[in-house]
């Protein structure tokens, strides 16, 4: 059974954004040490936390959290920071006690302001439930968020809720 997400499939599973950890430098930081003519790209590997409220057609149907790692690469050119590419995967449970499998990957250009990040997250279940997300963000130059939408969600299976 489809069920189209009017969602917030809250803004909470791109949490990854807001609470990880890298376990290298930090592109941005690495950034002050190019030169003004310097093209290059940086790795960076993270651990993480997330969590996430599902809401379908309105409703709050399942809460889910879990852990993961993931890996971005940041490209600058001219020694400005021009884009990031992230992919995150995970493991996490619902309050029922599905197992889910997390993967979400993200694109961040930041070429003029505002800064946009486009994101697919999917969630997929050991009991035949699924969560596909794709949202649309852009954040200031000083990383608020300015405004979000939902481009594309489903909600199928079998979750309990």
């Amino acid at each position: 059974m489809k069920t189209s997400i009017k969602l917030m499939l809250a803004i909470a599973c791109v949490i990854m954004l807001f609470g990880c950890s890298k376990s290298n430098d930090d592109p941005v930081t690495t950034s002050k040490q190019l030169k003004s003519d310097e093209t290059r790209s940086y790795t960076g590997k993270y651990n993480f936390g997330w969590y996430c409220d599902v809401f379908c057609d309105g409703v709050w149907i399942d809460y889910l959290e879990g852990s993961g790692y993931g890996q971005a690469v940041d490209h600058y050119t001219d020694g400005k920071w021009q884009w990031e590419i992230c992919s995150f995967k995970g493991t996490g449970t619902n309050l029922a006690g599905e197992t889910f499998m997390f993967s979400e990957q993200d694109k961040f250009m930041a070429k003029t302001l505002p800064i946009v990040q486009t994101c697919h997250t999917n969630l997929k279940g050991d009991k035949g439930t699924l969560y596909n997300i794709s949202f649309v963000f852009t954040f200031d130059q000083d990383w608020n968020m300015t405004s979000w939408k939902v481009k594309n969600a489903t909600c199928t299976g079998n979750s309990a809720y």
